[in-house]
């Protein structure tokens, strides 16, 4: 490397002047320089001019741009390996191209030319990407000449010296005046390229100005800034931020729809978070009048990034540049502009970002003005619209639901709930406190729990105020970590006097309604008690007019008596202390006047107020108030009640929560005890008079009462009922002596004592009693005279098995001299039994034996009349069956034939009829199956009764047994009446059971047996009924290959095949058709009232013709059809719808002929359709072939998928 000389031979170069250009070439060769204004006319003229001029094949220029690190190179039109990054320059970089930067460094005014021969320093070279990328072959050098403008360099001019002009000199006066025609063009490129983007800046200034004056919100904003400014150089995105009303934080005002950041899971929260402006980078950004630039990668380098940061970052933001928006030097909030690594931000850049944010941040402090406005008109149009609802209401939830419907207009986003609670008061309007902060002192975490789980943060709690008093407290729940801002405080704070107005006009609305329901509670109470006599009416009373107003879970009223001792006077049934081990026991004891705790519910003046938390006071409870609390009650109110001025019992109250009864309601407990204390006064009164009177009643009622019991229940019933009381015993049992084996069944009482069970059951009096006393009452005339006036108690250990821990008392029943029963009586304790009491006794003894003595007599006709009845409804069964088988029965005569086949069943029939064996009739449908089995009872000696015919395939399987066999009324649901069976019906006469093979395995079984042991039983029936039946059966299946499929049961088969007789279809004995036809000719037209003596032989023929699958019921059908169609007195013309096109049934035993429902279907209908060519509906269609609706046929036809054209 080393500098060129510029002077080597004079001679020379003034001969190559001379010879190779001319003066008028140098001054085209300028004047071409001159009207350069762009790179590509430089990059023609050089290659098209100058190097021709020079002698040189390649060469390039570059030109030095400032930038943010300094000057930049750019190699304009650089060698195609050069990776140009879609720019038509290259900038030359400082690891890359270390060595072509070091040589144009050095280019200077004094040394303006720098040669670089490529064999010289071959190694550097090849690491300079730049220079390895120059074409080196056919060149010897680089040489480098510098462009200058007054004096400072502004690009250089790369030439590739051939290696023909490697040792010779360019002509250095020709090469300095092209360097300075080349600078003058370099120069004048550059000033153009700045003023056309100076114009450009310009205009785009001017239209983003005109712009932003008709944005009209924050988006318009940002879409034009972010239109203008790609315009003029490249960026991501931009965002806008502001500064809130703290002024010690910034929130995201406005960003960009184009964002790269968007997509960044936490772009969201980043959005909605709130930067502190002292973190290191607002501060710097809000305190400085120019941009600042971060790089986001060296900064991560050294610390840790601010999350809004960190999120551009990792969605390939390189270069943020921040700018503060200020408005008559206030700083209103902040600019910031992204780029990518390949986006760096120029300080002309920079420069324009200034020049763009003043006119910006007048836009958007309009707009922020104007949402103020705007906001604060709807604040106070909510405000409005808040205080017009609170003043509408009335009670508290509907205060909350108002305050619940307003509050999220006011406080949008931030808001999650509001809720009023009355317990709570506070002394501050206003309090805001983290909900966290309340885990640990609130009762409610549950509640505080979910709240936190579904985003509430913060808890602002408003004081609500009656009159000047702290009444209550508003709670606000916020959602989101930030903090409520100080505006959304102030607009709480201007609701809270409306709502503590509504709060107080609720209070009093409150204390009105309060007061009236005591009014009107106590009036009510006052009527009721009035009418009071009985503890029930006073319970009930309570419990419906004070249980649900109070609150209370139960209640109790104790009475003093003239000794001072303290009893139970009414338990409130429904009490919560009942499952306590220890509360029966409660009203065996006796609490004294004088008991500590008594002593001070005498020395309150108001009702007095016990909890868990004060009753540790008292040194001793009595078990009333211990039993309580340990079954769950929290709180009880204990008041006096008076008979005048002496204290003669006391009401107890208790609470399952605390705060039930306040200080405000004691007046009203106080009233209330006055009333209660005047309904005891008058119970306790009424009781005695009803006493005093009770027996007296008693023994005038009970002869009447007695004698109208229907049964022995009714009698224990009215001991039950009126006795106990008298006579002071738990519970009773009558037992009735039967007539054989001195046996006794018990009548077990209505009620039974709870955890004493008894049975129906006979017992003996020895087994009671013991045998030497049961054997001597039943032998003792003074049976009654003993159990009475005896001081030894009869005692019993065990009855039905269960133990009674209990003393008896036995009484006997007797009527006209005969020992009819006993009766017992059950105490806890040996009864004390007054003379009044054994004679009251003794007479409603005598009262109830007559009643026993009548009933046992009644069952004895009963049973009578029962019998009786059985006959009768055996006779009205038998009755009615006879005519509906008159109505429908066909004689023996309508066996109409003369064929052998014929002859053949008359045969068997005359056989088989004088027997009782069972006859097993086969044959298909429509054989005559039934009238062959009529055939066989008219010619047996039981013609003289019934034949009763069952169709086991038209009962539903589950009454299959009930028709068969009879019911008991209650044997099952629906069975409300007693019903006999058809065997019981046919007794003496024929059972048949036709379609046989229908019936259900389960029942085949009884039906086995009803043949086999002649007696049945009916459904829930006790009994074995004998039966005398003659069974025929009859069936059109195959009963041999149902008994091989499992179907039909093998040993019932073989009993009913004793005598089969086989019907044979009407297609093995034609010859029977005439006559058949005939027979039933004569029988429909005198039915129809037609004369018609004869059948045509056409009509013959085709009846003869027809295989008749139907048998005689199908021919019967047909000839009834014919018959109403016919004119005149002949049958010309047999209708049997030309069915010969259908083949014969199969067999039974065919089994190769059984096919699915669907199969044979489908083959009816196709084969109906070929005989019909076709055609469905109308005279001689297939469906009326058929005999289905043409609508159903089409439905089958398109379920089959079968088509309609059709030849014959």
């Amino acid at each position: 490397m080393h500098s060129m000389p510029l002077t080597e031979n004079n001679d020379s170069e003034q001969h190559y002047l001379q010879s190779m250009h001319t003066a008028t070439e140098l001054l085209s060769l300028c004047e071409a320089f001159t009207s350069v204004q762009e790179p590509k006319q430089l990059e023609y003229l050089l290659r098209l001019q100058v190097h021709p001029l020079l002698g040189i094949h390649t060469s390039y220029v570059t030109c030095i741009k400032e930038s943010n690190n300094g000057d930049e190179y750019l190699l304009h039109t650089p060698p195609a390996e050069i990776t140009r990054e879609q720019k038509e320059y290259y900038i030359l970089q400082k690891e890359k191209d270390a060595l072509l930067l070091g040589l144009l460094n050095r280019i200077n005014e004094q040394e303006r030319y720098i040669r670089l021969d490529w064999n010289r320093q071959a190694e550097e070279i090849q690491a300079d990407t730049a220079l390895r990328a120059f074409p080196n072959a056919g060149t010897a050098a680089l040489l480098i000449a510098g462009l200058f403008r007054r004096s400072k360099v502004i690009g250089y001019w790369l030439m590739l010296v051939p290696e023909h002009l490697s040792k010779a000199a360019l002509p250095s006066r020709l090469l300095d005046l092209v360097t300075l025609q080349l600078s003058n063009a370099v120069h004048k490129i550059i000033l153009y390229e700045q003023l056309h983007s100076n114009k450009k800046e310009s205009e785009s200034l001017q239209l983003l100005n005109i712009d932003l004056a008709a944005a009209r919100n924050r988006q318009d904003i940002l879409s034009l800034v972010r239109t203008r400014l790609l315009a003029l150089f490249p960026f991501s995105h931009h965002f806008i931020c502001k500064v809130n009303e703290d002024d010690t934080t910034l929130s995201l005002y406005g960003t960009d729809v184009h964002s790269c950041a968007q997509y960044h899971p936490l772009y969201e929260t980043v959005k909605a978070m709130k930067v502190p402006i002292a973190d290191g980078i607002w501060n710097k950004v809000l305190l400085s009048s120019e941009p600042a630039v971060f790089d986001l990668t060296e900064m991560e380098k050294r610390e840790t990034l601010p999350m809004y940061l960190r999120v551009n970052a990792e969605s390939g933001i390189r270069w943020v540049v921040m700018l503060a928006f200020k408005l008559d030097e206030k700083v209103i909030g902040a600019w910031a502009i992204a780029f990518t690594h390949t986006q760096q931000p120029l300080s002309r850049q920079l420069k324009l970002i200034k020049a763009i944010a003043a006119p910006v941040s007048v836009a958007i402090s309009n707009i922020i003005a104007n949402e103020s406005l705007h906001e604060k008109r709807e604040e106070r149009e909510r405000l409005l619209d808040a205080n017009f609802a609170l003043a509408d209401v009335r009670d508290r939830q509907k205060l909350e639901e108002a305050l619940h419907l307003h509050l999220p207009l006011l406080l949008r986003n931030s808001y999650h709930s509001v809720a009023l609670v009355q317990e709570s008061k506070a002394n501050t309007e206003i309090d805001i406190i983290r909900i966290e902060h309340l885990f640990h002192t609130s009762a409610n975490n549950t509640q505080l729990t979910a709240l936190h789980n579904e985003g509430v943060q913060w808890i602002a709690v408003l004081s609500l105020k009656n009159g000047n008093e702290p009444a209550a407290c508003l709670h606000v729940y916020f959602k989101g970590v930030e903090k409520p801002e100080k505006k959304l405080l102030n607009l709480l704070k201007e609701i809270s006097l409306p709502a503590s107005k509504a709060f107080s006009a609720i209070l009093h609305y409150e204390e009105i309604v309060r007061r009236d329901k005591e009014k009107e509670l106590l009036l009510t109470l006052s009527k009721d008690i009035a009418g009071i006599r009985e503890k029930e009416q006073l319970l009930q009373t309570i419990k419906k007019r004070l249980q649900q107003p109070m609150g209370f879970t139960h209640f109790a009223l104790a009475v003093k008596d003239a000794a001072g001792v303290i009893t139970t006077f009414l338990a409130d049934p429904g009490s919560r202390a009942k499952m306590h081990p220890s509360y029966y026991s409660l009203f065996r004891q006796e609490l004294q006047h004088d008991h500590p705790f008594l002593q001070h519910i005498h020395q309150a003046s108001q009702p007095v107020v016990i909890n868990r938390n004060n009753a540790v006071a008292f040194s001793e409870l009595p078990d009333v108030i211990k039993v309580n609390f340990e079954s769950g009650i929290e709180e009880m109110v204990i008041t006096r009640l008076y008979d005048g001025i002496n204290v003669f019992g006391y009401w107890f109250l208790f609470f399952q929560e605390r705060g039930q009864i306040l200080s405000a309601q004691f007046n009203l407990v106080s009233a209330i005890s006055h009333q209660l204390s005047t309904a005891m006064l008058n119970i306790r009164a009424n009781t005695e008079l009803i006493n005093r009177d009770r027996e007296n009643e008693l023994l005038l009622n009970i002869s009447k009462m007695i004698s109208g019991a229907k049964n022995y229940g009714d009698v224990t019933a009215l001991i039950a009922a009126k006795l106990p009381e008298v006579f002071l015993f738990e519970h009773h049992l009558i037992g009735i002596i039967q007539e054989r084996d001195a046996m006794i069944q018990f009548v077990l009482p209505p009620s039974p004592t709870p955890g004493i069970t008894y049975s129906e059951h006979t017992y003996t009096l020895s087994d009671l009693l013991g045998e030497e006393t049961g054997e001597s009452l039943l032998t003792s005339d003074s049976f009654i005279e003993i159990t009475l006036t005896s001081k030894q108690i009869i005692r019993f250990q065990q009855i039905t098995g269960e133990r009674i821990p209990a003393q008896a008392m036995v009484t006997s029943f007797t009527y006209s001299g005969k020992l009819t029963g006993i009766w017992l009586l059950f105490y806890t304790n040996t009864p004390a039994v007054s003379d009044k009491k054994s004679r009251l006794l003794s007479s409603i003894k005598d009262q109830l034996s007559v009643a026993i003595g009548n009933l046992q007599a009644s069952e004895q006709i009963q049973r009578q009349l029962t019998e009786t009845s059985h006959y009768k409804e055996h006779l009205e069964e038998e009755k009615i069956y006879l005519r509906e088988e008159l109505e429908t029965a066909y004689q023996y005569a309508d066996i109409v034939g003369q064929s052998n086949a014929v002859k053949k069943v008359f045969e068997m029939v005359a056989l088989v009829a004088p027997s009782d064996s069972t006859v097993l009739i086969q044959g298909e449908t429509g054989t005559g199956k039934e009238l062959i089995a009529r055939a066989i009872h008219h010619l047996s000696p039981r013609q003289s009764k019934l034949m009763v015919k069952v169709n086991c395939a038209a009962l539903p399987a589950n009454l299959v047994e009930s028709e068969l066999f009879g019911h008991e009324k209650g044997s099952f649901t629906g069975a409300i009446e007693r019903r006999i069976g058809k065997f019981e019906l046919a007794n003496g006469g024929t059972l048949f059971l036709d379609e046989i093979g229908e019936m259900p395995l389960e029942l085949q079984v009884k039906l086995l047996r009803a043949l086999q042991e002649r007696e049945i039983e009916r459904i829930g029936g006790r009994s074995v009924i004998k039966v005398n039946v003659r069974v025929v059966t009859a069936t059109n299946r195959n009963l041999e290959q149902e008994v091989r499929e499992g179907r039909f049961r093998s040993d019932l088969y073989f009993r009913l095949n004793t005598f089969p007789i086989y019907a044979p279809p009407l297609r093995e004995h034609k010859e029977d058709i005439p006559l058949l036809a005939n027979h039933f000719v004569n029988r429909f037209s005198k039915k129809a009232g037609k004369a018609i003596d004869t059948i045509s032989q056409g009509a013959l023929q085709t009846l003869m013709a027809y295989d008749w699958p139907g048998n005689v019921r199908e021919l019967e059908h047909h000839v009834e059809r014919s018959v109403l169609l016919a004119q005149g007195n002949t049958i010309r013309q047999m209708d049997v719808m030309l069915r010969q096109a259908f083949p014969a049934a199969a067999t039974q035993g065919d089994s190769s002929a059984i096919k699915t429902i669907d199969d044979n279907e489908r083959d009816l209908i196709i084969r109906a359709l070929k005989f019909c060519s076709g055609k469905i509906s109308g005279t001689n269609g297939a469906a009326s072939l058929l005999g289905v609706p043409p609508t159903t046929l089409y439905s089958k036809m398109k379920r089959l998928h079968i088509k309609k054209t059709f030849n014959k």
